[in-house]
């Protein structure tokens, strides 16, 4: 599958296919570690009751910012009522940063629910991934051994993580973490270990013809 936007720091590049899902992400070496190896980090969107996934039945775009290397991309959707623009970046002390604005095109107060995935493959494969919620930070961690990937964020309202979820993948009758989100409430599970995957959402509530703000970021500290 081609991919339409990177995004690094010479340690880290983060591969987006047309969907604005992550396809790869490389540590601590771009071209080695690959540790999603193709699979796919989505984001959903819920409002109203109603979930999707970015995807198909968005009109999407995507490109860079003016002389960066930082991504702008844009999804709308006309049933929805809304728009989504995201700018991507990794920054020097190798920390991925995803700021991503959604406007309620609505002349109605609604609440927002953004919900992001992470098919982590450490070291590019899925065999001993350990994944947990971290409740002193209202974080997620995926770790193997030395690589750690520590997941978080904040809302313009200033909220953090709103509902998590980790459970299993690529097993009989586990299709993923990921399904879980499509009903718009993900089951706070705490802990699991194998072949693992989890989901975060954030809440927002907008007023009409309104934009709220996330501030999404994964962390990848370097262990000896």
């Amino acid at each position: 599958m081609p991919r339409e936007t990177v995004v690094g720091n010479g340690r880290i590049a983060v591969a987006f296919d047309s969907k604005m899902s992550i396809r790869d992400f490389f540590y601590p070496r771009v071209g080695l570690e690959n540790h999603v190896s193709g699979h796919e980090l989505k984001t959903g969107l819920w409002v109203d009751g109603d979930f999707r996934w970015l995807g198909d039945g968005w009109e999407i775009e995507t490109k860079y910012m003016p002389e960066t290397l930082v991504s702008r991309s844009r999804a709308s959707h006309p049933a929805l009522d809304v728009q989504i623009e995201t700018n991507d970046a990794v920054n020097s002390q190798d920390v991925f940063l995803r700021k991503l604005m959604v406007r309620n095109v609505a002349k109605t107060p609604r609440k927002f629910r953004i919900f992001f995935t992470h098919d982590f493959h450490i070291y590019g494969d899925s065999v001993g991934d350990t994944v947990m919620h971290e409740p002193a930070q209202n974080a997620v961690i995926h770790y193997k051994r030395q690589r750690y990937f520590l997941i978080d964020g904040v809302t313009s309202e200033g909220a953090g993580i709103y509902q998590f979820a980790t459970g299993y993948k690529e097993l009989p009758g586990r299709e993923g973490t990921w399904k879980d989100a499509e009903d718009g409430v993900l089951s706070g599970n705490p802990i699991a270990q194998g072949s693992v995957d989890s989901a975060v959402s954030f809440e927002m509530d907008l007023l009409a013809e309104s934009i709220g703000t996330l501030y999404f970021y994964r962390n990848t500290p370097m262990l000896a």
